[in-house]
């Protein structure tokens, strides 16, 4: 068969299945070989004292935000790959969980070696959300965007975005903002473990000092997985991190997961099943009630999926699960499964916008009419109605496209626009517009040479941003 008669979301997993041998673990580096081509593997997090939560009582009290530690860190791409910047360097943080309890998280600072500043001398900083989209607290950017580490190709991959910011001579910061549970799918949680991002941030001091912290310009980006993280940030920002207002200029949303429960139940059983597997088992991690009620209604089968979930990236977990039917692994119909008050609650609450205010900065929206894995139908309500209360948004619709190519077309316009509102250029008035292909805008095409060399310069060693800017 040839791949051109297969379904794009066939063609998703088989690119899953090409990369299984990449994204599987390396096999660690001896001592006496420092300089051996792969990589010793990152520590992971459960068992790095580093990304341990403080026992003492003054944890509790320290705000949102608040540094706990800080560590240099050696970033790497697709294991391997080294990236030429300043520096680079590891935070914790204090967030919340989903109950609302103190709670760390952990985010990563690259530092070009320029940075671009905007009119009041202030570096423009990108708080970048990849698609993590895996139950595993060991697939978190973290630890997939240093050296060594492997298992989540979908994040490697996004260090070819990551570079094109750092092109521009922007400092970018990726928050693991699933927490250390990897409550993959829980939005509120997600949200807030962005903005206490963008919080811890504005105290790390090789970006701005203390006094001038109140201005430093943010952007928010993330596609997918990434865009829900994003997405939630704004719904809660007004109400969780009002401060922050001062700071955000914009955002990026692409392929965004505005129904949680329509993307399951579409996706549960066919190719791409193995993301409801990833993303039950994120509520699972972060909801005690759901893990009540699936130890009481779900077979040794589903259990068993659930923790080989745990325990691996979602490149894997796709492989392992395509075609399955969990809803079936449960004791009861789907129609029950819906009406259960613990599935119920998770679900409502996994719906981004209800309750929802307007959305209080500037967004880039992008979104494939064909997407695969998140339908557009509740994307484009979800627009639609923020537009209608006065929200800020120019929304591309693609035609091409399916999931995961609209993240490639997409992302030139998208970087585009952030560009511009850092440079202190007025939004456009909001707009909604469908095309054939997002890669044909003249903005996209703008980004595309500068994306690319962005890459070359990276695996080149050339200092990241030295082609693009002149700005010190």
């Amino acid at each position: 068969m040839r791949f051109s008669s297969l379904p794009p979301s066939s063609l998703l997993a088989a690119l899953f299945l090409a990369s299984s041998a990449i994204a599987t673990p390396l096999p660690e580096v001896p001592e006496r070989f420092p300089h051996a081509i792969l990589a010793r593997a990152p520590v992971p997090p459960q068992e790095d004292p580093f990304y341990a939560k403080p026992s003492d009582d003054q944890f509790a009290r320290r705000p949102a935000g608040a540094i706990i530690r800080q560590r240099s860190a050696t970033p790497g791409q697709f294991t391997i790959l080294p990236q030429n910047l300043a520096s680079a360097e590891q935070v914790i943080y204090k967030t919340i969980d989903l109950q609302g309890n103190p709670e760390v998280n952990a985010l990563t600072v690259f530092m070009p070696k320029k940075t671009d500043l905007n009119a009041d001398g202030l570096p423009k900083t990108l708080v970048y959300q990849v698609a993590e989209d895996s139950p595993n607290s060991n697939c978190a950017p973290s630890i997939q965007l240093q050296k060594g580490g492997s298992g989540n190709l979908v994040i490697q991959l996004e260090s070819i975005f990551i570079n094109a910011a750092l092109a521009k001579n922007w400092i970018v910061v990726v928050p693991d903002y699933q927490g250390p549970r990897s409550g993959f799918t829980a939005g509120k949680l997600a949200g807030t473990g962005v903005l206490d991002a963008a919080r811890a941030t504005l105290r790390v001091s090789s970006i701005v000092e203390p006094s001038r912290a109140g201005r430093l310009p943010l952007a928010l980006m993330g596609y997918s997985g990434g865009a829900l993280a994003s997405g939630w940030a704004l719904q809660q920002q007004k109400e969780y991190a009002p401060e922050l207002s001062s700071n955000l200029v914009a955002a990026a949303l692409g392929g965004l997961p505005v129904n949680v429960e329509d993307i399951l139940l579409k996706l549960n059983g066919g190719p791409m099943a193995g993301l409801v597997v990833s993303g039950l088992a994120g509520q699972y991690n972060v909801r005690p009630e759901l893990q009540e009620f699936f130890t009481d209604h779900l077979n040794a089968d589903g259990f068993s999926r659930l923790r080989e979930a745990n325990g691996t990236c979602l490149p894997q977990i796709i492989l392992a699960n395509g075609g399955v039917d969990f809803v079936s692994k449960l004791d009861m119909t789907q129609e029950e499964l819906l009406r259960e008050p613990v599935v119920r609650k998770t679900l409502d609450e996994s719906f981004l916008g209800v309750g929802a205010g307007v959305l209080p900065i500037p967004v880039y929206a992008y979104h494939a009419t064909n997407d695969d894995v998140v339908g557009t139908e509740f994307a484009d309500k979800y627009y639609a109605d923020q537009i209608s209360r006065g929200a800020t948004i120019t929304y591309d619709r693609e035609i091409v496209s399916e999931h995961l190519l609209a993240f490639v077309t997409g992302f030139g316009s998208a970087i585009q626009y952030l560009e511009a509102r850092f440079a202190g250029v007025a939004a456009p008035p909001s707009s909604t517009q469908t095309r054939l292909l997002n890669l044909l805008q003249p903005t996209a095409i703008a980004q595309l040479g500068p994306t690319v060399l962005a890459q070359i310069q990276a695996l080149l060693g050339i200092p990241s941003g030295s082609l693009f800017s002149s700005n010190a």
